[in-house]
Parts: structure tokens; C-alpha cells; sequence
């Protein structure tokens, strides 16, 4: 036990301020000096060396971010700092070469509120690093208002956890490549109060607090890591979350923003309490170089981490089914959904079913435009010929998702991802006439409405509504690209294949939350009763593919295998034409 006598003056009872100050001498110091050696926490031992290894830090240029760099390239690692404040960086990357010797400490721009800048930092590491050994995802942002990221989402959740969530996964192939290798998440222990996954409300829009938005943010820093480690089993890569302790750091700024006089006042207590019980970066920074660098730490992976040894994290924190669901909303909220092997899985189920050996698969995501231009590119590269493109993938009723390039999912997906890979795969199909383009439209179409004044719903966002709009804008593409392929062989078909009980419901319950759970058993008893099975519902798709005689009746909608009239907005050539005109601007074809 720890006991500071500092207010026994040369009187009994004499314990004013002025008379501690003036009779102890240095003994106020020493005090403050062990207590806080005392709560400094636990140190890394290790003397490991990492000559020859690659680590990247996210948020390096400051706090233990910057001190776990600096200890880093002590041990001979080559050493990148990514942060989104270059200027800050490179000061601190030469202040690190500088004060170990290292010469090997760059710095890259991230923004992890950015999917975008997330993507073109992966990208620029996978091409020009040769190995990946050690991914530190450092960076964070705490108790700030209820601002959101440049995607939309909350910004805690997005910066804190899906920002390092996506990075995470496009380094993977680098990180199993230069196995042994490892993951280290910095979460907090403020998880463990009221730290929650929301779930039916997973940007708080609700209920936003800072603090319950920072704890949900950091308890997802832990499942990801649980799951992390769950699904790189036997791949030679390890994972490991931590609390690094209670730092004085750049982390705090927004609370005077966030809390205002409430905190303005506090303010002088807080750093009294942190000069006596908070620990400095480098101290702070000491279970994060643990969890890199420590030997023998392999049979931890997985675990969560507090002054350099394994410690118990909330029940919530453990539970691997919240962790599971965590990943796969978090892999649809950054365009990351793994449907590759699930598209080989049916890809070889329907070549035993056929005989037919010439069913092949690659990928695209349409709520991404660099990938629809990827594999636009390949199929024009690598076909000689294509006869029939059925635009069929959809998202619906979702939560106001953007996608990768800032726009509304719903929107971006069932309509500009299909439009900008119609127009790219164009020539091959008029190449290849007759030809046929078909668009899986919706009913839905009939409440939809196209928010020339507000495309991407920001004013007045609803899940149906955007769904409604993304279909009637299905229908307008269709009619417009008919009129404009006249005499060129190419025909085109938008239609409704009915209801039907698929994965296209997923979303429904984070985005109506315990009402849609109140009313799931009815909703699916009723497509039980009345809707179609899968099969069912693709004969109007394959009628438009490859039914004889369809020429004269390019540019309709279809229900149940024939022609059905949709609304008068849908038949509107003048919308048709300037929804075209938009869409062309939004994708960078104009």
C-alpha cells in the first residue's frame, strides 16, 4: 500500500496550502512524482527488435500514438505514420528520426472518417510495401458532438471502429502474407460503462450522448477484435485490444465543446486529477508496444488487454454472437460484404445442377464506382462478346447508409452503380446485338418520386422513401436508355418480380428497430402466405432475358411476364432525360 504523508506542516493540523508548500520542500513534489509512478501502470519488457519489419500506426503524430512510434522505431522497424494532420506528421516523424536514429519513419495521409481516404491509403500500402508486420490501430476521437463522418455515419463509430474496421480488412492479404503478424485495436475501458451495440440505432439519432457514443465505439474496438481473431485461426496473424489507462492527451479536446460551462468549470479539477492519477503518453503508450512486440503472446489473441497483461472485459465485450453480427453490419456499412465465396458456393451448386461448366464468378459492388469501373474493365478486356446484362443486384430500406463515393445507398446502388455499368459494358452489347438490358425495378416505384432537389435524401430521409425513389429510378433508366439505343440492336426491359421472402428484408430491423420486431412474425406469415418463392419471382427476369418477340415492347415494365403500366412519372420523358443528365454527373460521365 501506497501512503503519502504531504500535509504535516511544523504545526499539528497546519495543512493550508500555503503552509504545504512552504514547510514540505520538496515533499509535495516527491508525492505527486509517486503517486503518479505508482498508477503508471504496467511497463513492456520486452527487448524484442523488429529490424526488417514494416508496422503501420494509425493517429502517430501525437499522444501515445506518437510515443508508440517513437519506441517502434527504436527496435529498428520500419515505421509509418498515418495520420490525417501531415504537417503535425512529418514534425513528428522527424522529431522520431532524429531522436532514435531511424531514418525509416515516413508518414502517409489517413482519415478514417473517410471510407474514401481509408481505400486510397490500403491501396497505396498493398502496392509499394513489400510485407505488413504489425498493424496498429491507434487513432480515435472522443465525447465530440454529434458530428458525422464524410460517409454519414456517427462519428465515433465511424472514425473509432469502422474507419480501422475497413482498414483492418484491406491490409489483411499484407498482414497474412508477412505472417507472423499481428492486429492491435486501442480501445478503453469505457466500454464497461454503459458501452452497448445499438443495434436498431447504430448512429445514435435517437439517443445521442458523447459518452454513450464513445463507449458503444470502443466496445466495438473489442468485439472486432474477438471476431478478428476468430476468423484469422491458423493464418499466422494475432489480435489484441487494450485500455491504455487515463492519459492526458489531444483525445480530450472536444469535451469543452460537447459538455460546455459544465466542463469549462470542471476543467481545473480534471487536470489536478490527472497530474496526480493519469499517466503520460509514454506510459500510456506501454500496453500497445505489448501487445506488438512481447514474445509468446499468441495464445492471448483475441483477448483485451489493461497495463500490459489480459484482463476480463464487459459481459457485452464477450458475447460472440454481438461480435458476429457487429462484422457483418459493419462490412455492409463500408461496402465490404464478403458474398464471393457465397457467389462460388452457388456459382458451383448451379454447374452440378446444369452441366453446364461455363458459370464463372467475379466481383462487384455496386455501392462502389472504382469497382463497377474494375469489372467493367475486365469483362470488356477479357469478353469477346455480351449478349444479355441483367442488373439485378438491390439493396432495401436500409438506414441512411452512403455509399463509398457519398451517396445515398439505396440510390447509389439499385440506380448509379447499375447506370455507370450499363454505360461502360454499352459498346460490347451493342458488339454483340441483339442484345438486352434488364433492370429488376419494384412496385415500389408507384410511391417513389425523384427529389431532383434533394437526390440523395439528406433533408428528408425515410428507408421506403429512398427504396421507392432508387426503383422509379430503375424504370426512367430503362425507358431513357431504350430511346437512346433505337436502331442499335439493343433492347431493354424494367420490371417487378413480385414479393417475395429473400436477403433483400435484412435491413428492416435496424432501420424500424423494435416496431419491425413486433411486427416480423406477421410481415414474414404474410410472404409466407402470398408471396413467391425465389424461383417464382425470377420468371419475369428470365421472360425479359429471353423471351422471342420482345422487340416492340423495348423500354416497358413487366409484371408476371407481361407488360404492366407503371406510374405517369415513370412514363415521363422529360424526368427520364434529366434523371439521365444527373446521373451522368453523379458517376463522372459527363
Amino acid at each position: 500500500m501506497l501512503v503519502l504523508h504531504v500535509c504535516h506542516g511544523p504545526k499539528e493540523n497546519d495543512c493550508s496550502l500555503f503552509n504545504i508548500i512552504k514547510y514540505s520542500n520538496g515533499r509535495v513534489v516527491a508525492g505527486v512524482v509517486l503517486v503518479r509512478k505508482y498508477f503508471g501502470g504496467g511497463v513492456c519488457r520486452s527487448n524484442a527488435r523488429l529490424d526488417g519489419k514494416t508496422v503501420v500506426i494509425t493517429g502517430a503524430n501525437t499522444g501515445i500514438g506518437k510515443e508508440t512510434a517513437r519506441d517502434i522505431a527504436r527496435r529498428g522497424a520500419r515505421v509509418i505514420l498515418a495520420c490525417r494532420d501531415l504537417t503535425k506528421a512529418e514534425a513528428t516523424a522527424a522529431e522520431i528520426r532524429r531522436d532514435t536514429g531511424n531514418g525509416n519513419v515516413v508518414m502517409e495521409k489517413l482519415d478514417l472518417a473517410s471510407m474514401k481516404s481509408v481505400r486510397e491509403f490500403a491501396l497505396k500500402v498493398n502496392a509499394t510495401e513489400s510485407r505488413l508486420d504489425i498493424l496498429i490501430n491507434n487513432a480515435g476521437i472522443m465525447t465530440c458532438p454529434q458530428w458525422k463522418t464524410e460517409d454519414g455515419f456517427e462519428m465515433q463509430f465511424g472514425t473509432n471502429h469502422l474507419g480501422h474496421f475497413l482498414l483492418t480488412n484491406l491490409l489483411l492479404d499484407k498482414l497474412k502474407n508477412s505472417a507472423p503478424s499481428r492486429v492491435v485495436t486501442v480501445s478503453s475501458n469505457a466500454h464497461m460503462r454503459g458501452g452497448k451495440i445499438h443495434f436498431d440505432d447504430i448512429n445514435l439519432e435517437k439517443t445521442y450522448t458523447p459518452y454513450s457514443a464513445y463507449g458503444q465505439s470502443k466496445l466495438a474496438n473489442i468485439l472486432f477484435t474477438t471476431e478478428l481473431d476468430r476468423r484469422l485461426k491458423g493464418t499466422g496473424v494475432t489480435a489484441y485490444s487494450l485500455h491504455p489507462g487515463v492519459i492526458a492527451t489531444e483525445l480530450a479536446r472536444h469535451m469543452d465543446v460537447s459538455f460546455g460551462l459544465g466542463f469549462t468549470l470542471l476543467k481545473p479539477v480534471l487536470r489536478a486529477f490527472m497530474l496526480l492519477f493519469g499517466k503520460r503518453p509514454q506510459q500510456g503508450a506501454q500496453t500497445t508496444i505489448h501487445c506488438a512486440v512481447s514474445e509468446g503472446l499468441e495464445e492471448f489473441s483475441g483477448q483485451y488487454f489493461a497495463d500490459c497483461a489480459p484482463k476480463k472485459p464487459s459481459k457485452e465485450a464477450q458475447d460472440d454472437q454481438t461480435a458476429r453480427r457487429l462484422w457483418e453490419l459493419s462490412e455492409e456499412m463500408v461496402g465490404l460484404k464478403k458474398d464471393l465465396a457465397k457467389a462460388e458456393s452457388a456459382a458451383e451448386a448451379i454447374r452440378k445442377d446444369t452441366g453446364n461448366g461455363n458459370v464463372v464468378v467475379e466481383k462487384l459492388d455496386l455501392a462502389s464506382l472504382k469497382s463497377v469501373r474494375e469489372f467493367a474493365a475486365k469483362a470488356n478486356g477479357t469478353e469477346s462478346r455480351l449478349d444479355i446484362l441483367i442488373n439485378n443486384a438491390g439493396i432495401m430500406t436500409c438506414p441512411q447508409w452512403k455509399t463509398e463515393d457519398g451517396f445515398e445507398m439505396q440510390f447509389g446502388t439499385n440506380h448509379l452503380g447499375h447506370f455507370l455499368l450499363t454505360n461502360l459494358l454499352l459498346d460490347k452489347l451493342k458488339n454483340s446485338a441483339p442484345s438486352r438490358v434488364v433492370n429488376v425495378a419494384s412496385s415500389a416505384h408507384y410511391g417513389g418520386h425523384i427529389h431532383f432537389d434533394d437526390i440523395n435524401l439528406e433533408k428528408s430521409y425515410g428507408p421506403i422513401k429512398a427504396y421507392c425513389q432508387s426503383k422509379l429510378a430503375n424504370v426512367l433508366f430503362t425507358k431513357e436508355l431504350d430511346r437512346r439505343m433505337k436502331g442499335k440492336g439493343v433492347t431493354t426491359y424494367s420490371l417487378h418480380p413480385g414479393g417475395i421472402h429473400t436477403e433483400l428484408q435484412r435491413h428492416l430491423d435496424a432501420s424500424y428497430g423494435w416496431l419491425f420486431y413486433l411486427l416480423k412474425p406477421v410481415f414474414f406469415a404474410g410472404l409466407v402466405l402470398f408471396g413467391k418463392t425465389p424461383r417464382q419471382g425470377a420468371q419475369t427476369t428470365i421472360h425479359c432475358a429471353v423471351s422471342e418477340g420482345l422487340e416492340t415492347s423495348s423500354g416497358l415494365y413487366f409484371t408476371d411476364c407481361a407488360p404492366k403500366e407503371p406510374i405517369p412519372e415513370a412514363k415521363d420523358e422529360a424526368v427520364a432525360k434529366k434523371l439521365w443528365e444527373l446521373s451522368e454527373e453523379m458517376v463522372g460521365l459527363k
